[in-house]
């Protein structure tokens, strides 16, 4: 069964017509003869028995609780996720590793001469200050880690939210007019 829909007239009544007629021309009881608008315009026209037409569609509904953990949680899996994996692919730089990287042949064969003799470099400076940025970049990729966790379960716990049923809150009656004498 097809669409009706109701094209008015002029005379003040209202012809029902199909998606099929449009661009055809129909009489009205009156007499005068009508042109059926294309598909288009017939989406603008009210439908026979009074429902809405297909070119009004209801209003989208907002987010509820169960799309924003949704979101939220997402987003923040993936910024925390990129941030830990940021601190996990730029470790910092030990000077003495960067020194050998860069050195000539003959310093490399230095290097290895000291170093073949095992010396002890756990209290220098650099050292320490090389253990302190290794611990604070292992702590924050851990928080970023366990964030991105956190995120992650939001999202995952939002599929366990309840949807709610597309109601419209129902339209309170007027209160009754007090007459005081």
């Amino acid at each position: 069964m097809s669409t009706k829909y109701l094209l008015p007239c002029s005379c003040g009544k209202s012809v029902p017509v199909s998606v099929s007629q449009s661009g055809l021309t129909t009489a009205c009881e009156c007499g005068r003869q009508l042109e059926v608008p294309t598909r288009g315009g017939l989406l603008k026209l009210e439908q026979v028995g009074g429902g809405a037409s297909l070119g009004s569609r209801p209003p989208r509904p907002a987010w509820g609780p169960r799309q924003g953990l949704l979101f939220i949680g997402g987003v923040a899996a993936l910024v925390f996720l990129g941030a830990g994996l940021y601190e996990y692919a730029n470790p910092p730089e030990d000077i003495v590793i960067g020194a050998i990287a860069r050195a000539n042949p003959i310093d490399t064969l230095t290097y290895y001469r000291i170093f073949g003799s095992g010396i002890d470099v756990s209290g220098s400076p650099e050292n320490q200050r090389l253990l302190k940025q290794i611990t604070s970049r292992r702590v924050w990729m851990t928080t970023w880690f366990v964030l991105a966790g956190v995120g992650l379960l939001a999202a995952v716990a939002s599929r366990f939210i309840p949807v709610e049923a597309a109601k419209r809150p129902a339209k309170r009656p007027p209160a009754p007019a007090s007459t005081r004498g």
